[in-house]
């Protein structure tokens, strides 16, 4: 059984005319080390890790699979602006901003890094593969997105994927919380930690719109990242069951 947390196969959410291939594109959160003989059974040969250099534990080595490190700037980013808000009562939407603020950011810091992304998963010997950060729902989740937008996957699909996280988060981790209100006698508010631990539509739609405005679609992105046709057809072509246009 995998010890990955909030673990999928991408194919398990999609639904629409352009689908990727089951047992290919593996999503997560942190634990692969754990759940190495689980990956080696999937048959994962390559890692995506979106972590940042201060999150990786020293016993995180892979002997049997190559590990591409991505690192996008969030936890280091979000977690001081939001952390003092979680003890006050009327911040919601404050919250909210910080983390549509955090997409926009990640995706402009995609950018340099996307071709590299790309070119790393039509490589022959990528597939099957597995992208992941901490927790695998913001980064891994608009990493993801922006993979399935790239190939091509309708929106309903990109948006099904990314809320999927929200059904896979432990039960466990909310165990922790109600605990910790305890402790706390009842000061943190619970009512705002549902804003850093559960996926809105507000921050996906909110990256998405900044790459329609700021960056003018994702064709254009992927020119501005310079990802040539070839790519983008060779991934088409490894990663789903039929061909459809990229939107």
């Amino acid at each position: 059984m995998s010890r990955l947390t909030n673990f999928r196969d991408v194919a398990s959410e999609l639904r629409g005319t352009v689908r990727v291939r089951s047992g290919l594109l593996f999503r997560s959160g942190r634990g692969r080390t754990q759940a190495a003989a689980f990956l080696t059974k999937l048959g994962v040969r390559f890692i995506i890790d979106l972590r940042e250099p201060a999150e990786i534990p020293a016993k995180d080595q892979d002997s049997v699979t190559r590990v591409v490190h991505l690192p996008l700037v969030f936890d280091s980013s979000v977690k001081p602006k939001v952390l003092p808000l979680l003890w006050k009562g009327t911040n919601q939407n404050e919250l909210i901003q910080i983390y549509i603020q955090a997409y926009r950011d990640m995706l402009n810091d995609l950018l340099p890094r996307w071709r590299l992304f790309l070119e790393s998963l039509a490589d022959e010997e990528a597939l099957p593969i597995l992208i992941h950060c901490r927790a695998g729902k913001d980064r891994t989740g608009l990493v993801t997105a922006l993979l399935l937008k790239t190939l091509g996957v309708e929106p309903s699909d990109i948006r099904r994927d990314y809320l999927a996280s929200n059904a896979g988060f432990p039960k466990t981790v909310l165990w922790r919380v109600r605990l910790l209100q305890l402790l706390t006698f009842g000061l943190l508010r619970v009512d705002n930690l549902r804003f850093i631990l559960y996926c809105r539509e507000d921050y996906l739609d909110a990256a998405f719109l900044a790459l329609e405005n700021e960056f003018g679609g994702i064709d254009q992105y992927l020119k501005k990242a310079q990802v040539s046709e070839a790519t983008v057809s060779l991934l088409r072509r490894r990663l789903l069951e039929s061909e459809g246009s990229i939107s």
